[in-house]
């Protein structure tokens, strides 16, 4: 007989979790390296974008280190590619965004119970041949939904042997996740600033035109859309900022052709879900003070300037459940965590 998980072991478990960094490439053939995902506003503005279509398809996407990027556009990556391996951890977390967007959640339910399937090219960090790394890494995403792989890799090393750029290489692509009846070609670059690093230190900026030309392609394509998102640390002039004016003036136009989504955190969100993973930790607690001085201690804090989003009755809740963690400790963690360390990451290990 298999002996439960006491609720210290499920709160490791839980926290172990999410202290998991994930790589977009590595990540994108186990579901269940996503299991841990919690949706959030923040990260319901960028699924739009990539899965639905909503603004421009283009993307960059900038947040500090452990904010949870990657796990969302990985998480993206496997609703889109929606394979049958991956149904029931997409089922699970379809369900999680009732209480956070009910309109993407229905969309996410409703993509893994249908036929459809995107082919997903993700690179990660510096690059030397941008063309030869699409193509390898469409074999790979193709791979994933089986013999096609093979047969797309036939046809790629034919398109590799003739002399063209980048632009007509993405094309060729399209166009062949068209033929295999794909409903969308999704480019997700990680790291890209170690991209921009490398090329302005091996003094080579006018590579970063390859990437305007797919962000070119990507906003003309129709029948199957051509969706692209760079994730990085800060803006893409901000890598140029010790090149010379004319490397700068040409980056940020090239910063232009994407849609800018600065990965924020949502701190009423963060609240919740800090409470939500310490109560994971507590054992039932005979000296907790009663419900009185909880509502107290949050109206407290509110005439202090703290936790303005919220309403008294909504912070007494989560100060009862968070307890034995100080009201003050609850507003501090995510935002000295957003200072001077990695985020959620730093908040997970902490508790």
């Amino acid at each position: 007989m298999v002996k439960p998980k006491s609720k210290q072991e499920n709160s490791a478990s839980v926290i172990g979790a999410f202290l998991r960094s994930i790589n977009v490439q590595l990540d994108a053939n186990e579901a269940d390296r996503i299991a841990h995902f919690r949706p959030t506003a923040k990260a319901v503005v960028l699924l739009e974008k990539l899965c639905t279509g909503v603004g421009s398809p283009a993307v960059l996407v900038t947040a500090p280190y452990g904010s949870g990027k990657s796990l969302t556009a990985t998480y993206g990556l496997h609703l889109l590619e929606n394979r049958k391996e991956s149904s029931h951890i997409l089922a699970v977390l379809a369900d999680r965004f009732s209480d956070v967007n009910q309109r993407f959640g229905e969309f996410a339910k409703k993509r893994a119970r249908s036929k459809h399937h995107a082919v997903t090219i993700a690179l990660q960090g510096y690059v030397g041949n941008i063309r030869q790394a699409m193509c390898d890494a469409y074999v790979v995403g193709a791979s994933r939904h089986g013999v096609i792989g093979k047969i797309a890799s036939k046809r790629i090393h034919d398109h590799l042997a003739t002399t063209c750029g980048v632009s007509e290489t993405a094309l060729f692509l399209i166009a062949l996740s068209q033929e295999f009846e794909f409903d969308q070609l999704l480019f997700v670059w990680d790291e890209f600033g170690r991209h921009l690093e490398s090329l302005i230190v091996n003094g080579r900026p006018s590579e970063l035109l390859d990437v305007q030309e797919l962000a070119e392609v990507s906003a003309r394509s129709k029948k199957v859309p051509f969706r692209m998102c760079v994730l990085l640390h800060q803006g893409i002039s901000s890598y140029a900022a010790a090149a010379p004016d004319n490397i700068r003036r040409e980056w940020q136009k090239i910063e232009e052709r994407f849609e800018r989504v600065d990965y924020i955190d949502d701190t009423k969100e963060l609240v919740r879900l800090l409470v939500e993973l310490s109560e994971t930790q507590q054992s039932i607690n005979s000296d907790r003070p009663p419900p009185k001085q909880f509502v107290e201690h949050a109206k407290d804090l509110i005439a202090a300037g703290l936790f303005k989003e919220f309403r008294a009755t909504e912070l007494s809740d989560l100060l009862r459940r968070a307890y034995p963690l100080d009201g003050v400790a609850l507003f501090l963690l995510p935002r000295i965590s957003a200072r001077v360390a990695q985020n959620e990451r730093t908040l997970f290990n902490f508790l």
